[in-house]
């Protein structure tokens, strides 16, 4: 195979799609989907993999079990991987730039040139902390692990496996830096099969994200945002719809669905840059969330009266969230402090 995709989310899933049209992999294309959340979001995955018109898959399954069992795993894993590409994959495309062993296949397969897709918000870390630096590696939290991982992978660490060139497939307004080549991502693919829809005025899509579920805050702080965000748009004459996150928890969704202001809640097995092309029968006029990646997705994908972003309180951001507010304000988004 020339080309193999490595993925992990539906975000990064896309992302590999809209990359193997712009960049002309349509022929010899290998897609490798790595699975370690709940089997609905392992269905979601596969689902997405067969709309999107993917022939090629390999699955993969969380290495479970004790560290040592884990990694070996991962080896055997890679082994597979050499034997079904037959010879040396031409180009490599990560989708987390973040999960380590994503480079250690790179390597493995004999890549020359590796590109990493957009992985959302994250990839607006990733560019600022890693790859504009000429980082091309990511750096664990735990230098145990990161011992073990050189000692396992070892073959694959040498400068022969090394990458000769590097490229970041994003549809953010990022600049090529030495040692880097950025490839617009512009959404022909979705766009392409993008169907028509009637756009309803004053209906807002207050986009949803797993803050709670992930331990940015408890749940009580985010219910909290969210009915200030929905009085927000409310005073502002917009009909609300939560578009509800795979992740979001049924206890919040329960919630979410009682408050004042919120005349609807969808739920969809796909994303939502997936169901505002091709799945809606009516599209909102204006589009809302937090520092939500489909925010920036969606703005590349439709022409919206307004486009909110509701910032956190100090005691919740992070360098990184700041980072990812900052460029919504940059790209004209209404960032609004509840």
């Amino acid at each position: 195979m020339d080309n193999l995709f490595l993925v992990a989310s539906p975000y990064q899933l896309i992302s590999a799609t809209e990359a193997k049209m712009k960049m002309g992999c349509k022929e010899q294309s290998c897609l490798v989907l790595f699975f370690n959340g709940k089997k609905s979001e392992v269905n979601q995955l596969k689902n997405m993999a067969a709309r999107l018109g993917w022939e090629v898959v390999i699955e993969c399954y969380a290495f479970k079990g004790s560290i040592a069992l884990s990694f070996f795993k991962r080896l055997c894993f890679i082994w597979r991987l050499c034997f079904e590409s037959r010879a040396r994959c031409r180009r490599t495309f990560i989708g987390d730039f973040n999960v380590s062993y994503f480079h250690y296949v790179a390597r493995a397969v004999g890549s020359e040139e590796v590109v990493f897709l957009d992985d959302g918000a994250a990839t607006l870390n990733t560019y600022s902390d890693y790859l504009s630096k000429n980082r091309m590696l990511p750096q664990r939290d735990s230098v145990e692990l990161d011992f073990i991982e050189s000692i396992v992978f070892f073959p694959f660490s040498s400068p022969w496996f090394k990458s000769k060139s590097f490229s970041l497939f994003t549809s953010y307004d990022l600049k090529s830096v030495d040692g880097l080549v950025v490839v617009n991502n512009n959404f022909e693919y979705l766009k392409g099969v993008s169907k028509e829809a009637k756009v309803e005025k004053a209906m807002v899509w207050l986009i949803g994200s797993p803050y709670s579920e992930i331990g940015i805050m408890d749940m009580e702080s985010e219910l909290l945002l969210i009915k200030k965000a929905v009085r927000f748009l409310v005073e502002k004459g917009c009909r609300v719809e939560y578009y509800a996150h795979r992740r979001d928890s049924s206890q919040k969704l329960n919630k979410i669905n009682g408050l004042e202001g919120v005349s609807a809640l969808k739920r969809s097995t796909f994303p939502v840059e997936y169901e505002y092309c091709i799945n809606t029968p009516a599209r909102p006029s204006s589009i809302a969330g937090f520092y939500t990646t489909a925010l920036g997705a969606l703005a590349e994908l439709g022409r919206f009266d307004d486009i909110y972003s509701f910032e956190f309180p100090d005691k919740f951001l992070s360098e990184n969230i700041r980072r990812v507010y900052a460029y919504y304000r940059s790209r004209g988004f209404c960032v609004v402090t509840l």
